[in-house]
């Protein structure tokens, strides 16, 4: 949530856009094809790379399939109603966050927008984006271990161990 605040918060300030805060030391990084560039007039269903990049992030998202019914059957006064509900509230906030992340660096970046959004931002000089990459990547090295959970328990199934 922090990244999503950070990012939101970059592009309602336009810290990056010229005049920012951080435009002009991006430019003597030596790297003005990160700076904030106009979005190009695009039609709404063009396929292009950008569309691949898209497709990926969804099912990174979206993916909960190797979990699903291991959390349906440690849910408390279980029912399919219930777990739908739960889905439903679950997917709806993904799909929010992935969207204010979307708006958040077109906004700020436009067409200079990178599919890793924290690497459009400026590497040392914004503290503020090296806390969220150091919060992304504790975030990622946690869900490590939820991602094998369901191997962990078919393998201790298999080998009779309860």
């Amino acid at each position: 949530m922090y990244t999503v605040c950070f990012v939101l918060y970059r592009a309602v300030t336009k810290s990056y856009v010229p005049g920012g805060h951080y435009h002009d030391l991006m430019l003597e990084l030596g790297k003005p094809h990160l700076i904030a560039q106009a979005l190009p007039p695009t039609p709404m269903f063009k396929v292009s790379k950008g569309t691949l990049n898209l497709m990926n992030m969804a099912c990174v998202a979206f993916a909960c399939h190797y979990n699903g019914v291991k959390y349906f059957v440690e849910l408390k006064s279980r029912s399919v109603a219930k777990f739908s509900h739960i889905m439903m509230a679950s997917f709806s906030s993904v799909f929010v966050i992935f969207v204010s992340m979307m708006f958040g660096g077109a906004c700020t970046f436009g067409g200079a927008s990178q599919p890793l959004i924290l690497n459009n931002y400026h590497p040392t000089a914004d503290v503020g984006a090296s806390v969220a990459r150091a919060l992304t990547g504790c975030a990622i090295i946690s869900g490590y271990p939820l991602m094998f959970a369901g191997l962990k328990s078919a393998m201790f199934e298999l080998l009779g161990i309860s």
